[in-house]
């Protein structure tokens, strides 16, 4: 069991977004094309997995003094760092090669991934200025690679919609982690430094969690829109449940409730998690229309 917790598979979740554009350019689906997807997806995956062990043998002695990552593996040392150490080499030779089958472009980027990922948790991370512009290109990564994977063009509104949502992601992931560590430090008062951050991203946060649903609502009144759907008004019913969604895991950080980890609470908060269903049905509705 604990060699496959320390693969984090519930994280690879964050991989469908591989699949975005295909969704977006309402491409229909034949059986090469997923055939792709889903040997892409787990090639992709392994290669996640394989950087998520490397961080936590990285980051081990950091992580032995946080209650609230004892429950991994390696800190917990419930599984020893040689064994994940193989298991890492493992599943990336397995994930590599899966990658290179498909594509030489896509192995390419998913292989810049795990490098972009190791020099975070090497030393990038310490970074404060650029600590969140890397954690936004893990997932715009994501969507690039699904794009050299299934041969399909990034539109413009999509990298901005997905900039800024997955910004606003990253400072709420930063946001959490700094009310986490407050409350395991005990600090019965806040500290000016603590603030100061805590501030800073609840800010931008929130103005980028603001952005996307801008960006969003002037896609939907785009030309470009018009030529992938017959009835793209309908898109309006998306705006209110992602205002929704927002403003839920915001709240819900703000009032110290939110999990160090977005997806993690996202999938165990019922109304969250229902309230993402309900915007991918409606999105399969939709295109199903035309």
């Amino acid at each position: 069991m604990k060699v496959i917790t320390v693969l984090r598979p519930h994280q690879w979740l964050k991989n469908l977004l591989l699949l975005v554009p295909l969704f977006t350019s309402q491409i229909v689906l034949n059986f090469e094309m997923l055939r792709s997807a889903v040997l892409g997806f787990l090639g992709f995956s392994l290669i996640c997995s394989a950087n998520y062990i490397c961080n936590d043998l990285m980051d081990f002695e950091i992580d032995k003094q946080y209650k609230f990552k004892l429950g991994k593996p390696i800190a917990s040392e419930n599984l020893s760092k040689r064994t994940a150490g193989i298991e890492a080499a493992f599943i990336f030779v397995v994930g590599i090669s899966i990658c290179f089958y498909l594509s030489r472009v896509f192995a390419l980027i998913t292989f810049a991934y795990l490098i972009l990922g190791l020099m975070y948790s090497r030393f990038l991370k310490q970074i404060q200025q650029l600590n969140i512009v890397i954690l936004v290109l893990f997932y715009e990564i994501r969507i690039f690679a699904g794009g050299a994977l299934l041969g399909i063009s990034i539109s413009f509104w999509l990298i901005i919609f997905s900039y800024t949502i997955f910004s606003s992601l990253a400072f709420l992931k930063k946001y959490s982690k700094k009310q986490i560590e407050k409350q395991e430090n005990g600090l019965l008062e806040v500290s000016r430094q603590f603030d100061k951050d805590e501030t800073f991203f609840s800010l931008f946060g929130i103005c980028f969690a603001a952005l996307s649903l801008l960006t969003f609502s002037l896609y939907i009144n785009s030309d470009e829109v018009s030529t992938l759907y017959q009835y793209p008004k309908l898109l309006w019913i998306l705006v209110p449940f992602l205002q929704f969604l927002l403003f839920r895991i915001w709240r819900a950080a703000i009032d110290g409730k939110m999990h160090y980890d977005p997806i993690i609470f996202i999938l165990k908060d019922f109304a969250s998690a229902a309230c993402l269903t309900i915007v991918l049905i409606t999105i399969l509705i939709i295109g199903g229309l035309n």
